[in-house]
């Protein structure tokens, strides 16, 4: 029986991975003219920035997990959320959950509580990703407010909820739905604390990593109003994404949020250039960071622990 899991496991990865690829390999020749005109040393910058991002997103990661269901090296929790995070490519929002929950069983920690912290992951993702946006596009164009006033209007609902005892009337609750105990200790305000700063910086290192890419091709306003139209605009693009659930890794969705977040500042045919980039090198992102902790040295697996505890 494990051998056959362990097959299948290694099938939804090779899945996962060339979709992944396919998505790189879709966009090329649209990538390809848009770096003629941004320039290979910008896009390599861009993409340089945003495998940092993305390696601080993982420690994001691992701090969720740390609050709900217990600790992973940074190696291991690398390695599990880096290959994981390659089922956002499938069709539905549930995989890389999923095989989170999995890869819980072989370190040792609790199924459902490795959930609740991915899940935590995502909302957290997703509740930062609306603040910033909302924080940040006013400063690039006033148009933007009155676009998209929905946004600002979710700001105190979204600081509400990263309020810890609103979190963890959540977690409570969901674990409550799972038929599972509820945490052995309340979540705290270091908990969300540390996950949300360090979604500070992710966000920023998108968005510098944007903000490179984009620069070429800006033709109205300074470079302040640039890195705040694409890191607000990556961040709305993001929360869109995530809640657009048939789109693997919100593809289509981000892109059109992010085009028309950049359109005031860079015209819409640039902006279009700029969204096929950042997508590429996100993927791109994606799929070295996946292939580099596959294929380093696995931690230790301990035992399974009790699903009930």
């Amino acid at each position: 029986m494990k051998r056959w899991r362990d097959l299948l496991r290694v099938a939804l990865v090779a899945v996962a991975f060339a979709l992944g690829a396919f998505a790189v390999a879709r966009d090329l020749d649209g990538f390809v003219a848009a770096v003629r005109s941004i320039g290979f040393g910008r896009a390599f910058a861009g993409f340089a920035l945003v495998v940092v991002g993305l390696l601080v997103s993982g420690e994001v990661w691992r701090a969720c997990v740390a609050a709900t269901a217990g600790r992973l090296s940074s190696p291991a929790g690398r390695r599990v959320f880096f290959v994981t995070q390659l089922g956002k490519y499938l069709p539905g929002a549930v995989w890389p959950v999923l095989a989170q929950i999995e890869a819980a069983r072989r370190h040792g920690l609790i199924a459902s509580r490795m959930a609740i912290g991915s899940l935590l992951f995502l909302a957290l993702h997703l509740l930062t990703g609306l603040l910033v946006a909302a924080g940040l596009l006013p400063w690039a164009s006033t148009d933007l407010l009155a676009r998209y006033p929905w946004v600002f209007a979710l700001v105190p609902v979204m600081a509400l909820g990263l309020a810890p005892p609103v979190l963890g009337r959540a977690v409570t609750f969901g674990l409550r739905l799972l038929r599972r105990p509820p945490l052995p200790t309340p979540l705290t305000l270091g908990d969300i604390a540390l996950p949300s700063g360090l979604l500070l910086v992710t966000w920023s290192f998108y968005g510098a990593g944007a903000a490179v890419v984009a620069a070429p091709l800006q033709t109205d306003g300074g470079s302040w109003p640039l890195f705040a139209a694409v890191t607000g605009g990556f961040a709305l693009a993001w929360a869109v994404g995530v809640l657009f659930l048939p789109a693997p890794a919100g593809v289509g969705a981000r892109e059109v949020v992010l085009v028309l977040a950049l359109a005031p500042m860079v015209g819409t045919t640039s902006a279009t250039s700029i969204a096929i980039v950042l997508r590429v090198i996100h993927t791109a992102g994606d799929l070295a960071l996946a292939l580099v902790s596959r294929l380093g040295r696995p931690a230790p697996e301990p035992q399974p622990a009790n699903e009930s505890g």
